[in-house]
């Protein structure tokens, strides 16, 4: 993808709107890492301004920006409306949904099923299919130990589930006044 987009930049030219956007598309799914900023950043301001791409490239700004916060419900939502751009690729909200749940599971130990279904935008009943579906395409990345009726549970991590130091002293109330005052 980078390599395309900057033979356009050397070349002066605008790359194709369906090409462009496309290209723009495959980089969500790894919202975690630098790709949609790595391509973002080879397209010039005067074609992420023209009149022809405006509307679509927000579009993918305003999801991008949805992924990258955590705002996974909001994602879905404006996903769902997007009919303005390009078809995807077949795989691609199944990519996204494994992309989801390594973020989440890196985040949270335990998740209610109500709103994990939410964040990978499926109904609840769908819920068991879609986690083994996302967990075999992140693979190692995130380790399901059970999801019952009421919750979904992750392996434990440092990150998940962090334990406070035994060394630590406890903090009086009368030390946090007296550095406060």
């Amino acid at each position: 993808f980078l390599r395309f987009l900057k033979s356009y930049v050397m070349a002066g030219t605008q790359p194709d709107k369906r090409l462009l956007l496309g290209i723009l598309l495959q980089t969500l799914p790894r919202f975690h890492s630098n790709d949609f900023l790595a391509c973002i950043s080879l397209v010039p301001g005067h074609v992420q301004d023209a009149p022809y791409v405006e509307k679509e490239l927000g579009t993918i700004y305003d999801l991008e920006n949805y992924l990258s916060c955590g705002r996974f419900v909001q994602f879905w939502e404006v996903w769902n409306q997007s009919k303005s751009l390009p078809a995807a690729s077949p795989s691609f909200e199944s990519q996204v949904r494994a992309g989801i749940l390594i973020v989440v599971s890196s985040t949270l130990e335990k998740v209610p099923v109500a709103k994990m279904a939410a964040y990978l935008g499926v109904n609840s009943d769908q819920l068991q299919s879609t986690l083994t579906e996302a967990a075999s395409i992140a693979g190692e990345a995130v380790s399901i130990v059970s999801c019952d009726a009421e919750t979904v549970t992750f392996a434990k991590s440092i990150f998940n589930a962090p334990e406070s130091d035994s060394n630590q002293q406890p903090l009086r109330f009368s030390d946090i006044v007296s550095i406060v005052s």
